[in-house]
Order: C-alpha cells, then sequence, then structure tokens
C-alpha cells in the first residue's frame, strides 16, 4: 500500500521522511511522501479540511492508496 502523511508542522514535515525506511521495515507499506498543508496547529477543522483537500490533490496524483 502506498501512504502519503500531511501534516501542519515543519518539524514533522521535515523529519518524517527519514523514518520512511523504519516505517517500511515494520508494516512493508510504501510512504511516498510527506505533504505540508498551510495552517497553524490551532486552526478551524474547516480551514485544516479545506488545506487537507489539496494536499489529497497531490497525493491521489502520485498514487498514494491512503493519506494520513
Amino acid at each position: 500500500m502506498k501512504i502519503a502523511l500531511i501534516t501542519e508542522g515543519v518539524s514533522e514535515y521535515r523529519s518524517l521522511p527519514r523514518l520512511y525506511q523504519q516505517f517500511h521495515e515494520s508494516c512493508t507499506n510504501q510512504f511516498v511522501k510527506t505533504l505540508k498543508i498551510n495552517v497553524s496547529p490551532d486552526a478551524p477543522m474547516g480551514v485544516m479540511a479545506r488545506e487537507c483537500t489539496i494536499a489529497l490533490k497531490i497525493a491521489t496524483a502520485l498514487k498514494a492508496d491512503l493519506a494520513i
């Protein structure tokens, strides 16, 4: 399964790709990309959802089966 990870945090955006090999070793899924949305962590859910739709379109283009 191909998985895209979505985050609003800069630290997570930078560090998650470094963990992909460990993820793969424990679950055999392929992590295709970390996608960053441009919202603050305390933004209203509607704003986060709207930003996630953009990231989900990118994940779809990357042929991800799942976005987290």
